[in-house]
């Protein structure tokens, strides 16, 4: 999901806070109805539950998937298709720290070690202690 920004300078100010010099290309609000009543149900679950869960903006690269499938798609981020060799093992990962999943991000050209335009998506996430 992303974020309710009203307009794509919200966007951009929200990126460049985390990433004064990347040159942004281009913006692109990727909305899932499907996923995003989903995830709301999920949230009131959550916050019916713990006393501790907070919603947070936060980076994500997908090195291999274009980021639009994986937001279009009927899962979002599903845990099992990620990759066995993760530190704290299966899961999706996000960061507060921008340039961290920047190095994870999609590259358009489909080189992993190029230097040109590259995808990242900024998402609301449930987060608890």
């Amino acid at each position: 999901l992303i974020p309710d920004w009203s307009t794509d300078s919200d966007a951009r100010q929200h990126v460049r806070k985390h990433m004064e010099d990347v040159e942004i290309v281009c913006i692109e609000h990727v909305h899932n109805p499907t996923l995003k009543r989903q995830y709301e149900c999920v949230r009131s679950v959550m916050q019916e539950s713990y006393a501790d869960v907070s919603e947070q903006c936060l980076f994500h690269g997908t090195r291999k998937l274009p980021p639009a499938e994986l937001c279009l798609g009927r899962q979002g981020f599903d845990f099992r298709l990620a990759g066995d060799r993760s530190l704290y093992g299966r899961g999706a990962y996000f960061a507060e720290d921008a340039p961290y999943s920047y190095a994870y991000s999609h590259a358009l050209d489909g080189n992993p070690h190029s230097s040109g335009v590259r995808q990242l998506i900024v998402a609301k996430v449930l987060c608890g202690q």
